[in-house]
């Protein structure tokens, strides 16, 4: 039977946590049968997520409602840990059991156990070990010194003598894995999951035999639930990063545009597909004050979450220059966010391609300005499609842009599509790269569907092309369509 209520608080904490991450209840299952729930009443149906572990099959974890399937991974890690918990609890009572003849050291290691368990935020938990470690062997004095492989973290009770020789011989402890017995201080390394982390050191006299073996019980039992609170960390660690990497996910779903907008002969497809959860492609739909329609495509450098917020950061100038200061033309936006974001781009080591094209419905023609962005593929009915190179610098490689307006005729049946470089710089499992020949093929051959089917068929082709291999950068593609007249 898993005695749950001995970690009810964490129990607690744990199933809070998923009711506001927005599930409606989550539960424990013992083979079936309920250990606790959160609401105690729960919905009728079936729970849409469940867990079990490897190490205690018995365990199921449950939860319903208002949960993404991608958070299973979430519910496994909990899992996981409910069941190191409990399993720990076993072994510690099987590990008591077995040394019922050593009085002594039996309620040692019990009272140790018991004295340790609520510790499992690494501070309490250090702290705990040091004053326990002390009252086990009934000394003046107990240390333990912790490497979590960034810090080595030092806990100590009140009346321990520090010195740097001291110090000295317990960071040699720990390097060779071996005990030391200096002065009246006694050195004792410990493994946290099979690597030498730890230092348990007592002061107060001269240490014998029956004192070592003591020591050691006392040291394994530390270790054992030093690595429980290494993984409690690290799954909280994991659960916050993974949180806060969904909220920037719906943040930046949130400033890029939901839809396409309505304008009048043209039809017009835009979506994004980050190589992680967020990243720093970039795409934007604005009309100008004289009603032209403005379409962006731009791709920072780097991904992830730093790429994410140049991008937004890009996003802002850029919608302050059209709605503040009536710019309208491609080329001198350019040259405005050039300008305006030199400084601060150059300090923290980005840039960005941009791409700008301007649409008046009522004309025949598109204009363009181009900021080292790549691929661009433009064609026109009766002609091949071609690359559209650029004649300016990427926004923050100089403080100015020297990117020009370009006219080219848009007429019905001519198509421009702007992709970011995650389509030409696919590759294969075979190490070929997907290349600029194969876009304009696709340009040519979607050139009579719609704007969304031929989306469909760069995505399609990209990802068919690298197989299983995953994707390597941010696919952002935006395809504009003048249509007849009807």
């Amino acid at each position: 039977m898993i005695r749950w209520k001995h970690f009810r608080a964490e129990i607690d904490t744990l199933a809070r946590a998923w009711l506001d991450a927005g599930a409606s209840a989550f539960a424990l299952c013992e083979d079936d049968q309920l250990l606790m729930s959160l609401p105690r009443t729960l919905p009728a149906e079936n729970p849409g997520l469940t867990a079990t572990a490897s190490t205690l099959p018995a365990l199921k974890a449950l939860v319903w409602g208002g949960v993404a399937p991608g958070q299973a991974a979430h519910l496994q890690a909990d899992a996981h840990l409910l069941a190191a918990l409990f399993t720990q609890d076993r072994e510690v009572d099987s590990v008591t059991a077995a040394l019922v003849e050593h009085q002594d050291q039996l309620l040692t290691l019990y009272d140790l156990q018991h004295t340790l368990r609520p510790h499992l935020k690494l501070e309490a938990a250090l702290s705990a070990i040091a004053d326990a470690a002390r009252q086990m062997l009934q000394v003046g004095a107990a240390a333990i010194l912790f490497n979590d492989g960034k810090t080595l973290h030092r806990f100590h009770t009140a009346a321990y003598e520090y010195s740097a020789v001291l110090e000295s011989v317990a960071l040699q402890t720990l390097e060779r894995g071996t005990h030391e017995q200096y002065a009246a201080t006694f050195c004792l390394p410990m493994q946290i999951r099979g690597e030498l982390r730890a230092v348990l050191l007592w002061q107060g006299r001269i240490f014998n035999s029956p004192d070592i073996k003591l020591m050691t019980a006392v040291a394994e039992q530390a270790a054992a639930h030093l690595e429980t609170v290494v993984f409690y960390r690290e799954t909280l660690e994991r659960e916050r990063a993974d949180r806060e990497m969904e909220l920037a996910r719906q943040v930046q779903s949130y400033l890029l545009p939901r839809r396409a907008p309505t304008v009048r002969g043209l039809d017009i497809f835009a979506s994004s597909i980050p190589a992680l959860s967020v990243g720093g492609d970039y795409y934007d739909f604005l009309q100008s004050a004289c009603g032209n329609q403005l379409f962006v495509v731009g791709d920072v450098s780097g991904k992830g979450v730093p790429a994410a917020m140049i991008m937004s950061m890009l996003r802002s100038a850029l919608r302050s220059a059209v709605d503040a200061l009536k710019l309208s033309s491609p080329s001198a936006l350019i040259e405005h966010l050039s300008n305006t974001l030199y400084d601060d781009f150059t300090e923290i080591g980005v840039f960005a391609t941009l791409f700008i094209a301007r649409v008046d419905p009522d004309c025949p023609e598109i204009t363009i300005a181009n900021a080292g962005h790549s691929p661009v593929l433009y064609h026109a009915p009766g002609a091949s499609a071609q690359l559209l190179e650029a004649d300016g610098l990427p926004v923050g490689a100089l403080p100015s842009n020297f990117c020009e307006d370009h006219t080219l005729p848009f007429v019905p049946g001519c198509s421009l599509v702007i992709a970011t470089d995650g389509f030409s710089e696919t590759f294969a499992p075979s190490g070929e790269i997907f290349g600029y020949d194969r876009l304009l093929h696709l340009t040519e051959k979607t050139a009579a569907v719609s704007a969304q089917d031929s989306a469909a068929a760069f995505f399609g082709a990209v990802r068919y092309f690298r197989d299983q291999r995953p994707q390597d950068d941010d696919q952002t593609l935006m395809i504009i369509k003048r249509m007849s007249a009807e």
